[in-house]
């Protein structure tokens, strides 16, 4: 324990958040509507940290990992001469976003 503070842990429900407030009142109203149920379902993973004697939260970091899909493949074929060509293949379409 280093300051008087306890290592990072994963956001419980015994965590205090409505006084965490921070510079930026996106991420202050994230933690406080959307980390839970965010952690909850398993989309992130929050990490809270608190004073040693304490549940309130006065610092956190979430890590949500996403899925990125490319519109374009990139194909590379060798020309005759030996030359690597990259060329731009579209995705086709799909339903899904």
């Amino acid at each position: 324990m280093t300051g008087g503070y306890l290592p990072p842990a994963l956001l419980s429900s015994d965590h205090e958040l409505e006084r965490f407030e921070c510079r930026s009142v996106e991420q202050t109203l994230w933690l406080r509507r959307h980390a839970r149920q965010s952690a909850a379902t398993g989309a992130t993973k929050v990490l809270a940290v608190t004073p040693a004697r304490s549940t309130e939260v006065v610092a956190y970091s979430a890590w949500c990992m996403a899925n990125l899909q490319s519109r374009h493949d990139v194909s590379v074929v060798m020309s005759e001469r030996g030359d690597l060509i990259e060329e731009e293949v579209p995705v086709a379409a799909t339903a899904d976003p």
